[in-house]
């Protein structure tokens, strides 16, 4: 997408991948001249906290102030990102976080992260059960489309064993084939059973783990 600040002019006449170039190397930095200007140290180091970035985070908002010759306030960044990590580090976003599968960096302060680690165990224990569910589902669909596909081989096999002009010996094949056909479908039919006792079992689960 060609970039639509009045500020910067484009070209057109440039071949098509150095424009790519240059829009991807400006989305790499994290702040362009006017924001590092303008900086509210303390604002942004509170967003970064409240997103849990990671104290380092700070690194790239100063390579990209660097370019113009701008230094971040430090201490205003770091008390900002110590206020927002106490929103992130609150039980109700751990479990959130547990829940969606996202990751923990260690970021949370020793006062709150015992209360957020257990409420992020328990989101990601939800989370990793409702895995489960899809994977089995997924798997039940899968021998469904199996099972659906030896059901039509069947049907056509059999179609032709009482069509005209079938020869004896390819009759005896046919009846052979369609014997192990049946035997095939039973097989996904009892995996399919299996399967969805399975995903019962795990539906009960993520219920009860929720109620607890």
């Amino acid at each position: 997408m060609v970039n639509s600040d009045p500020k910067v002019r484009v070209n057109r006449s440039m071949p098509w991948w150095i424009l790519l170039l240059a829009a991807l190397l400006q989305g790499c930095a994290s702040m362009d001249k006017s924001e590092c200007q303008s900086a509210d140290w303390k604002t942004i180091g509170y967003e970064d906290g409240a997103q849990g970035a990671m104290a380092s985070h700070i690194g790239k908002h100063r390579e990209a102030c660097a370019k113009h010759s701008i230094s971040p306030d430090l201490d205003a960044y770091r008390q900002g990102r110590a206020e927002g990590l106490r929103q992130y580090c609150r039980a109700a976003n751990g479990y959130r976080l547990g829940e969606h599968g996202s990751g923990y960096a260690g970021v949370c302060p020793p006062d709150m992260e015992p209360e957020f680690l257990d409420a992020y165990t328990a989101g990601k224990r939800i989370h990793e059960i409702a895995s489960g569910i899809r994977s089995t589902q997924s798997r039940i669909n899968s021998k469904e489309q199996e099972l659906a596909g030896l059901k039509s081989t069947r049907k056509g096999m059999q179609a032709e064993l009482v069509s005209k002009g079938v020869t004896t010996g390819r009759r005896a094949e046919l009846l052979l084939e369609i014997i192990e056909l049946n035997k095939d479908q039973d097989e996904v039919k009892n995996e399919i059973s299996m399967l969805e006792y399975e995903l019962e079992q795990q539906r009960d689960t993520l219920s009860h783990t929720k109620a607890t």
